[in-house]
């Protein structure tokens, strides 16, 4: 059980941004329950369900079940079914956010016009019901694999309504407005592969890869492809390989090496990547660590996302080397 209070107040940047209202006081409050049934030696049943309200969207209620059976002592397969929400944010209710301007060109437009996307106060949560299944296997104690297929239902995502126009600051400029919908629906489905191995008691190392495939679409003729950008702009592939090697008592090596496939967008598409991660530690002392941290170390720069209403400027991951030192007391 848990209850968060929030107040906020944002200020305005004329033609860049503006919320309604600016001050804002609301609440989410939540429980969530589960049981684990042994329903005899080789089959159990997990239920759960979190109960949610908030003050955008209302009561929220998201179940769960999960069937187990274990056919052998190290094997276990396993069926899931599964309700989430997404609710609103501050955005999606009560944002006036200048996209672009349009120059006048007479006499057809007469006005600039700036083209601004505004929060609905009747914007939804977006769903999904997922359905999945998966394997595990132990190999002995230093060896275990899991493999996870699943499909998911979306609908209610995010999208932009038909456009209308707003004349408040005629004669300076004209105003076109967009409002968030909740006509995007579709699906995705994919798997999953992660091993854990574990070739001495000093050394591990992690692998995982996934496969990803998403097809959305609008369930109104009349919206704007804004949900089909957005949920849609996922990488299909997806590599990770972790190293974690204890090198002696007081050294302790960690690398980590992951790629992410390219990433398609309404305008922009991300290219795929390779990237390295390492940290070399020391224990000097109890409570007392020193260490060498590397980030991004394949390349200088890389992107990794692009705003869709281009409110953000795009930008870079650097490549980055620090150092950390910690006391524990």
């Amino acid at each position: 059980m848990g209850y968060r209070w929030i107040s906020d107040e944002i200020g305005v940047r004329p033609l860049q941004y503006e919320f309604d209202p600016p001050r804002l006081d609301y609440g989410l409050y939540n429980l969530f329950l589960q049981d684990d049934i042994t329903l005899n030696d080789r089959w159990s049943l997990v239920l759960g369900a979190k109960l949610e309200h908030n003050d955008f969207s209302g009561f929220e209620f998201q179940p769960s079940a999960r069937l187990l059976w274990h056919p052998a002592p190290r094997q276990t397969l396993w069926f899931a079914l599964s309700r989430a929400s997404r609710t609103p944010n501050r955005s999606e209710t009560g944002l006036r956010a200048g996209v672009s301007v349009v120059p006048a060109a007479p006499p057809l437009v007469p006005l600039p016009v700036l083209a601004r996307g505004v929060g609905g106060t009747v914007f939804d949560s977006e769903r999904l019901t997922a359905y999945e299944m998966g394997y595990r296997r132990r190999f002995g104690s230093r060896l275990s694999l899991d493999v996870a297929l699943f499909y998911n239902d979306y609908s209610g995502l995010r999208s932009l309504g038909s456009g209308r126009f707003n004349d408040e600051h005629v004669p300076e400029y004209l105003i076109y407005e967009t409002f968030f919908g909740n006509a995007g629906e579709g699906s995705g489905y994919g798997a999953e592969l992660a091993a854990d191995w574990r070739p001495t008691p000093r050394w591990r190392m992690q692998f995982a890869w996934s496969w990803l495939r998403t097809r959305l679409s609008l369930s109104n003729p009349d919206a704007d492809a804004y949900a089909t950008g957005s949920g849609g702009a996922s990488p299909r592939h997806q590599l990770s390989l972790r190293s974690s090697h204890d090198l002696s008592d007081a050294m302790e090596l960690d690398l980590w090496l992951r790629y992410v496939g390219e990433v398609p967008n309404s305008d922009t598409t991300i290219p795929a990547y390779w990237n390295l991660d390492a940290r070399l530690g020391w224990r000097l002392a109890p409570g007392v660590s020193l260490s060498l941290i590397g980030q991004n170390l394949l390349d200088s720069a890389h992107p990794e996302y692009t705003d869709e209403l281009n409110t953000v400027i795009a930008t870079e991951v650097p490549r980055t080397l620090w150092l950390k030192a910690r006391w524990d007391f």
